[in-house]
């Protein structure tokens, strides 16, 4: 889920709010199911500045922000961890109609999961695909 507000053609600032469809996979450890879990949840909440540079119809742009994620392995009896870091994307949207636009990015998140947090060796990174339609008012 998305919301914001576009200053200008060019500058943008944007909450975000993502959570995983499917399963959660650690790349470093093969997938989600541990040994000791079988699910995991992720989610991100962010605050980011959105520079785009329309091109007619088409909008490519960068986003850089401070995001909130959460890796919960409560659903089957596991712990919850959460931490702040920042987060880099970029994507493009493409003009429907004058208040629909459609959109796909890339955010890469610097979360500071740590051994410490008895979750894995080392800070995790995640990766995250959005697609979507925005509806400006």
């Amino acid at each position: 889920m998305i919301a914001g507000y576009q200053f200008n053609e060019n500058v943008a600032l944007e909450a975000r709010y993502t959570s995983n469809v499917g399963e959660a996979t650690d790349h470093d450890h093969g997938s989600s199911d541990y040994s000791e879990y079988d699910e995991m949840d992720f989610t991100t909440l962010g605050v980011f500045a959105k520079g785009m540079y329309p091109v007619g119809k088409f909008t490519p742009y960068a986003l850089l922000g401070l995001v909130e994620a959460t890796a919960d392995f409560t659903p089957e009896g596991g712990s919850k961890h959460t931490d702040l870091g920042f987060a880099l994307g970029l994507g493009a949207s493409y003009e429907v109609m004058d208040q629909v636009d459609l959109f796909v990015d890339y955010i890469f998140n610097s979360n500071g999961f740590t051994e410490s947090d008895n979750w894995r060796e080392g800070d995790s990174r995640s990766a995250i695909w959005t697609a979507g339609f925005t509806y400006k008012f």
